[in-house]
């Protein structure tokens, strides 16, 4: 992965930035598996230009997204989540992360094979 990562590692690192911009605590549920859709998205579209097997593509960005998870989507407090619960409630959505980002890979990567892949 690190020779992979290493290639599109300022993208990564923009992409970063740029959601820990964006997010504020006190998100919803809905807005924080919208905040990982897109990023999905975005990671899918980057990693679009490695040459590398899809099955590395996949890979790096499996582990891109977790790496999101734990560095800007875990921290945020949960304000409908008493905090003595909130640890439990991050485990389960960290739990839940690999297996949706997984299955939402490959429904983009369909999506992008049968209507175009996105420009830059």
């Amino acid at each position: 992965m690190d020779d992979l990562y290493d290639v599109i590692s300022d993208k990564f690192q923009e992409l970063m930035a740029s959601l820990r911009e964006k997010v504020t605590d006190g998100l919803s549920l809905g807005e924080i598996w919208t905040l990982i859709e897109k990023t999905i998205k975005a990671l899918v579209k980057i990693a679009n230009v490695l040459e590398a097997s899809g099955s590395q593509k996949k890979d790096l960005v499996l582990r891109l997204v977790q790496r999101v998870y734990d560095e800007v989507i875990r921290p945020i407090d949960l304000p409908w989540v008493p905090n003595t619960l909130e640890p439990w409630i991050d485990q389960l959505i960290g739990q839940a992360v690999y297996p949706a980002a997984d299955w939402l890979i490959d429904q983009i990567v369909a999506a992008f094979n049968t209507d175009g892949w996105p420009e830059g």
